[in-house]
Order: structure tokens, then C-alpha cells, then sequence
């Protein structure tokens, strides 16, 4: 992790933080090959390289405080306990095999997908999401709980 401190530099909000997932990434997307790999094959790994990238990127204890207020807000927090919820969920799920069906140049049931979407939807609670790297996310959902209340 580069560290304010050693460099002077500002890299909580940067790239340079997390250049190395960042890369992992997009080598997974960039050497994902339908001809060779299942659909939900690359999904997952593309998913597992995405999930590794957003927890270095949002849970580094140093970088958190910074991050979380940058980006995580009560009103972002909402937003994606929305997005999470049983009923969205459902939604997606529909959604996904219309589209399936509506994209696919075959008859086959559109691919379990069902692992990369459970990876998804875990990032959107940052407080479990992050666990104990930092209690950043956790103390913010209290504020934000107390407020509604």
C-alpha cells in the first residue's frame, strides 16, 4: 500500500492504490474467451478478479476513512441496500433470462450465473463485505441507521 505519509502524495482516492488488482482485472476480462470458456466460467473469474479489486480498493485501513467519505453516504448506503434487496434481486434474476433469451443465438437456458451474482451483491455491504480490515462501513450504517430513526 502506498502511504500518504512515505510518498506526500494523496493515493487514497487513486488507482495506484490497488494498481495491482486493478490489472488482475482487467486481465481477466481482457483474456476471457467464450470459444474456449462457459459463459458462467468467465463470469466467475471476472468476478473473483472484480471482488479482489473493490475489496483492496474500499477496505485498506488506512485508505477507508477517506474512501468511505468520498463515496459512502447515507443516501449511497440506501441506494445500495436497495439495489441488495429480495425483490431487486428477483428483478435482476427476470430480467437476466429475458434478456438471455432475447440475445442468445441458441435455445439453451441461460448459464447459472448465480456465483458471480452472490460475489456481486456481497461488495454492496461494505461493512460484512470488509469485515474486519476496518469498522469504517460499520460505524457509518450506525450513523445513517440513527438518523432514520
Amino acid at each position: 500500500v502506498v502511504s500518504t505519509q512515505s510518498t506526500g502524495e494523496d493515493v487514497c482516492l487513486s488507482i495506484l492504490r490497488f494498481k495491482e488488482e486493478f490489472t488482475q482485472y482487467l486481465m481477466a476480462v481482457a483474456s476471457s474467451d467464450p470459444e474456449k470458456d462457459s459463459v458462467t466460467t468467465i463470469a466467475n473469474r471476472i468476478m473473483d478478479a472484480y471482488s479482489n479489486m473493490q475489496k483492496e480498493a474500499m477496505c485498506d485501513a488506512e485508505c477507508a476513512a477517506e474512501v468511505s467519505e468520498s463515496f459512502y453516504s447515507c443516501c449511497s448506503k440506501h441506494f445500495l441496500d436497495v439495489l441488495s434487496s429480495k425483490s431487486m434481486k428477483k428483478a435482476y434474476q427476470r430480467l437476466y433470462k429475458n434478456m438471455w433469451s432475447s440475445f442468445s443465438f441458441s435455445d439453451n437456458p441461460a448459464p447459472d450465473l448465480s456465483k458471480a451474482f452472490r460475489k456481486y451483491l456481497a461488495i454492496l455491504d461494505l461493512d460484512s463485505f470488509c469485515g474486519d480490515r476496518t469498522d469504517v462501513y460499520r460505524n457509518k450504517n450506525k450513523q445513517c441507521e440513527a438518523i432514520e430513526a
